[in-house]
């Protein structure tokens, strides 16, 4: 009898130790990946944040971090 409680216990943890590292691998498949390169950023000419290049809105040639920055510019006009 205690020989099958070993082996129900050992089969349990071995089976949560599978788990989990199933998991870990599947979690780290989908994990954004640090970029090598550095990220050109461009400063917002409103709230002189720094933004990255791709994220950046333009208005009249300048550099926004965002809809809300140029709706503020525009306002101050």
């Amino acid at each position: 009898m205690f020989k099958y409680i070993v082996i129900a216990v050992l089969g349990y943890l071995l089976f949560k130790i599978i788990k989990n590292g199933a998991y870990l691998a599947i979690e780290n498949l989908f994990k954004n990946k640090q970029l090598d390169e550095p990220t050109d950023l461009v400063q917002c000419t409103q709230c002189q944040n720094f933004t990255s290049r791709e994220l950046i809105k333009k208005y009249r040639k300048m550099d926004f971090c965002s809809e809300e920055c140029i709706e503020k510019y525009q306002n101050s006009i």
